[in-house]
C-alpha cells in the first residue's frame, strides 16, 4: 500500500488531494479517533488516473501527513485493491512506451556507446567504452517484454563487447553495478550463456580491485586490461598529503560533519573521506559504496562461476566495514 500510494500520488490533482487531507483533519481534530474507517474508500486520495491531469502541481513536504503517527486511515478494500491494478496495467503502458522512445533515441544515435546525447545527437563513451546504456538496459529490455530490442543488444554483446583492449582506469564501483550487474541479470533472466562468459571476463578483470588491496577494501578504479589497481585522484588524497596524518584528517572531517563536543577530536575510521589505512602504510580512498555492496555482484558472480574467491575476497570488506566503530552505526555516504 505505501508503494502504491506514493507513485498514485504522482497522479492527483493538488486541489483533490488538499481537498481531501482537509476533511481528513476536519473528522481528526479535538480529540477526535483516528481509525482505518475515518474516511471512505470513496475518499481515498491517491487513486488518480493513468494519464498527468493538467492541473497536477507537487504536493509539497507535508504530502501523507495522515500516515505520520503510524496509522492507516484509509480502509483498503478489495474493491479498491481492484481499481489499484487496474489502474496499475494502464499506467504500465506509458512507462513501457517511455522506453520504447529512450532506447529507440539510444538505438537510432549512439547504439553500442556508453550514452546517448538526448539533444544534440550521437553519443559519447564517458565510461571508456564498455556499451555502459545497452548493457546496464538489458533486463529491463526483457522485462518489459521488448524482446527483439534485447537480442539486438545481446547480438552486440556476443560480437562487439571486449576488455582485453580497454587501457583506461575504470570506476571499479560503476562497472560493477552497470555492466558485471547488467550481464548477470540479463544471464539470471534469459539463460543466454554468453552473458555468463563477458561476466566471467569482466569480473575477473574487476576483482584485481579487491585482489591488490591489503586491506580487503576495494580501490575504486582498475585498468581491465593490465590489472593495475589504483587510487582516486580527489579532495581527500590532496587533503592527506597536506595533513600528512590520516587521524588530522579523520579529526578534521569530523569537526566539520558532526560539530558535537561530544565527538570532537575523536578520530573514526571510514569516515565520509572514506580513507582507509591499508598493511603497508598506503592510503586507499574509496566509497562506502565500494566497499559494501559490490558483494551482490561478486557473491552472485561466485556461484555461477564456482570461483568462491570471490565471495570471500568481497566479503572480507564487507566485514571490515562492518567492524568498524562509527557514529551511531551509520557510514557517511
Amino acid at each position: 500500500v505505501c508503494s502504491f500510494v506514493i507513485v498514485s500520488s504522482l497522479f492527483v490533482s493538488s486541489e483533490h488531494y488538499h481537498g481531501v487531507r482537509k476533511k481528513y483533519y476536519q473528522k481528526t481534530m479535538n480529540g477526535g479517533t483516528r481509525n482505518a474507517a475515518v474516511l471512505s474508500e470513496e475518499e481515498f486520495p491517491y487513486m488518480g488516473t493513468s494519464m498527468l491531469n493538467s492541473s497536477f502541481a507537487p504536493l509539497g513536504g507535508l504530502r501523507f501527513m495522515e500516515y505520520k503517527d503510524g496509522d492507516t486511515p484509509y480502509k483498503i478494500t478489495e474493491e479498491l485493491m481492484i481499481q489499484s491494478d487496474e489502474l496499475a496495467r494502464e499506467r504500465r503502458e506509458h512507462v513501457k512506451n517511455s522506453m520504447k522512445h529512450l532506447w529507440n533515441g539510444y538505438r537510432d544515435n549512439a547504439f553500442g556507446m556508453d550514452e546517448v546525447k538526448p539533444i544534440s545527437g550521437g553519443g559519447n563513451n564517458r565510461w571508456t567504452g564498455l556499451g555502459t546504456t545497452l548493457v546496464d538496459s538489458l533486463d529491463t529490455l526483457w522485462l518489459m517484454d521488448m524482446k527483439e530490442e534485447f537480442y539486438e543488444a545481446r547480438d552486440w554483446v556476443r560480437d562487439q563487447l571486449r576488455f582485453d583492449n580497454n587501457t583506461e582506469l575504470v570506476s571499479v564501483f560503476e562497472t560493477t553495478i552497470r555492466s558485471l550487474g547488467g550481464l548477470l541479470s540479463a544471464y539470471d533472466l534469459s539463460g543466454d550463456d554468453i552473458f555468463l562468459i563477458k561476466a566471467k571476463d569482466l569480473g575477473s578483470r574487476l576483482f584485481k580491485a579487491f585482489e591488490k588491496s591489503p586491506s580487503g577494501i576495494p580501490f575504486p578504479r582498475v585498468c581491465l586490461k593490465t590489472g593495475l589497481a589504483a587510487n582516486f585522484n580527489t579532495l581527500w588524497d590532496t587533503l592527506l598529503d597536506s595533513l600528512g596524518d590520516i587521524n588530522k584528517l579523520n579529526e578534521v572531517f569530523s569537526e566539520a560533519a558532526f560539530s558535537n563536543t561530544e565527538v570532537r577530536g575523536r578520530s573514526y575510521p571510514n569516515t565520509a573521506a572514506e580513507i582507509i589505512t591499508s598493511g603497508d602504510g598506503n592510503a586507499i580512498s574509496t566509497f562506502v559504496a565500494d566497499a559494501g555492496t559490490l558483494q551482490i555482484e561478486f557473491k552472485y558472480l561466485a556461484k555461477l562461476s564456482g570461483i568462491s574467491i570471490y565471495e570471500k575476497e568481497s566479503m572480507r570488506a564487507f566485514n571490515l566495514m562492518k567492524s568498524t566503530e562509527v557514529l551511531n552505526g551509520l557510514f557517511p555516504s
